[in-house]
């Protein structure tokens, strides 16, 4: 089934193939360890390899829609989980935007997993 661009289900589907590829393509994910990102994501990792395991998860949350609790609190505020209750939301505007925050951030991820698939591959002396 086709989807449309813009469309949530699409770009689920796009980041789940980049980072199934990247991992079959990373055969030696420890050879990623002290190799410095080429572009700081903001989220604290230092090299290729804590970015790997991060897609990594992040993937089986897409695929599965379960959020691992181990380490969840220290990644979100309190205020993040339960945000204070507006006056009379306007749902459809705040469900419209998430899914573009959402889009966005699969996006980013997307790239980020065909960027170090690219890495890898140019590091193992592999044609892309």
């Amino acid at each position: 089934m086709q989807h449309p661009k813009n469309c949530l289900a699409s770009a689920m589907a796009k980041f789940s193939e980049a980072a199934c590829n990247m991992e079959h393509e990373v055969m030696f994910p420890s050879l990623l360890l002290d190799v410095p990102l080429e572009q700081p994501q903001g989220a604290g990792f230092s090299d290729l390899y804590q970015s790997y395991i991060m897609l990594k998860s992040i993937r089986m949350t897409v695929e599965t829609g379960l959020i691992p609790l181990d380490g969840w609190p220290a990644k979100a505020s309190t205020t993040d989980l339960h945000p204070e209750p507006e006056e009379s939301p306007d749902l459809e505007v705040l469900l419209q935007s998430h899914t573009r925050g959402l889009l966005h951030v699969l996006s980013r991820l997307t790239n980020q997993a065909r960027a170090l698939t690219r890495k890898y591959k140019d590091m193992m002396g592999m044609a892309h």
